[in-house]
């Protein structure tokens, strides 16, 4: 049995599934927060090191705006896939076609917005949440369906279980 849905989306759910889609994977960030720490130690004992003894020369003082630059570096490297991500959603958000009522179907072959279907198994992750579901093709593709979208609590439910039963070959990201 089919269950249709038709909505407008919130700003604020967009804007998290927008942040969910952009943030890199905890893996991603904890390879980026070990090499941050590793230069930073080297910098910190390099400065340690040239004070030590008191007289810093020209080199040990080159050495050291070296240093200071690769921190730099560093930082930028940590920081930059997360700069950025509100900004970007914001501008998304703006867009008339974000905005617009969004309506279809979803039945065992798929989800069908408008008259395209997206097969479910094209989808390969799937964000999970109290109030919304996204789901993410390989080809960048996005089905965000809040709660909102449907009639009521029992066509939301029956969505669920079918994101669950259909939706095998995504990942899944429970939130």
């Amino acid at each position: 049995m089919d269950i249709e849905y038709e909505g407008q989306f919130q700003q604020d759910q967009y804007y998290r599934a927008v942040r969910a889609i952009l943030t890199p994977p905890l893996r991603s960030t904890l390879i980026r927060l070990a090499v941050f720490i590793a230069i930073a130690a080297a910098v910190a004992y390099l400065f340690y090191a040239n004070l030590r003894d008191g007289t810093v020369s020209e080199i040990e003082n080159n050495r050291q705006r070296l240093a200071l630059f690769a921190g730099g570096i560093a930082t930028l490297y940590l920081v930059t896939p997360y700069v950025g991500i509100t900004s970007n959603a914001k501008r998304l958000w703006k867009k008339p076609a974000t905005q617009r009522v969004r309506s279809g179907r979803i039945s065992p072959e798929g989800i069908t917005s408008g008259e395209k279907l997206t097969p479910w198994t094209s989808y390969t992750r799937k964000y999970l949440y109290d109030d919304m579901v996204l789901l993410l093709t390989a080809s960048g593709g996005m089905s965000l369906l809040p709660r909102q979208f449907f009639r009521d609590e029992m066509d939301w439910k029956r969505f669920r279980q079918m994101v669950d039963q259909y939706a095998t070959n995504a990942k899944n990201y429970t939130r």
